[in-house]
């Protein structure tokens, strides 16, 4: 069975690069301003890891910038995609066990 043209059309025009890395935008835009906001912010951005218990904070505010902005720019522009994705994963997942309060109650 043969599809419409229409719908062959649809695909070509949503799967092509430019939409791909527009739709890539919105998907990692939380990390990329969150990153500048340390960026430009950065004693906040340090109070935020002392919040966390992460000492020295001033190190680890580094890095986080770092990673949450350079990542995210490999992922939209197809640079090292694969790394990008596979950082902000760890990242994610790592920073969840550190801020997420649930992983530090004691309570059964």
């Amino acid at each position: 069975m043969r599809l419409p043209s229409f719908i062959v059309v649809m695909c070509e025009v949503v799967t092509s690069h430019p939409v791909r890395r527009f739709a890539l935008i919105p998907l990692c835009a939380p990390y990329f301003t969150s990153g500048i906001h340390k960026l430009l912010d950065f004693d906040t951005g340090i109070a935020e890891m002392a919040n966390y218990g992460l000492t020295p904070s001033a190190p680890y505010a580094a890095v986080t910038i770092i990673i949450q902005i350079l990542l995210s720019i490999f992922v939209i522009t197809g640079f090292c995609r694969w790394l990008g994705v596979l950082g902000l994963a760890v990242f994610t997942i790592s920073a969840s066990l550190v801020a997420d309060p649930y992983w530090h109650s004691t309570s059964t």
